[in-house]
């Protein structure tokens, strides 16, 4: 029976951290996606966009939601901008990015994951036709990294 207890013991002490760490790691998204979620009112007074596309940002973690929207592309572009979180090429100014999700919650390893999570899809990109449309796809390749991740915000 002792050694039973010894099992559950060890298994707690294996799963318990991965348990703990997809629930931070939702927990540092959903902030990331509530500092968004504040900047995209800023960008939606400039850029005049409907609320069609409000909805589109607001559903961008539900599963099966397209990106297909070029203007969706503009206002995350616009959103980052803002944010000072990429330059105007649609290039990530990493120290910002570090700045960014660290004041979000993020720890180092999880800021370096995504920061390199950024890199990864841009290096991807076959570059489309304008700025915007190279923001919305980085930003489907960043989205399908964050949920291989377990790290989609409100996500079971």
């Amino acid at each position: 029976m002792k050694e039973a207890g010894v099992r559950f013991k060890i298994l707690l002490f294996l799963i318990f951290p991965v348990v703990t760490g997809n629930f931070k790691g939702k927990q540092i998204m959903r902030s990331v996606a509530e500092t968004f979620g504040r900047t995209v009112f800023e960008c939606q007074n400039e850029m005049k966009f409907g609320s069609g596309i409000l909805n589109d940002i607001f559903r961008y973690w539900h599963e099966g939601q397209p990106l297909e929207d070029r203007d969706l592309g503009c206002i995350f572009r616009c959103i980052l901008l803002k944010l000072e979180l990429v330059n105007d090429n649609g290039r990530l100014i990493d120290a910002n990015a570090d700045g960014f999700f660290q004041a979000n919650g993020a720890d180092e390893s999880m800021t370096k994951h995504l920061i390199e999570l950024y890199h990864s899809c841009y290096q991807t990109m076959r570059f489309p036709q304008d700025d915007c449309m190279l923001i919305l796809e980085i930003g489907k390749c960043c989205r399908e990294g964050v949920r291989n991740a377990h790290w989609t915000p409100g996500s079971k």
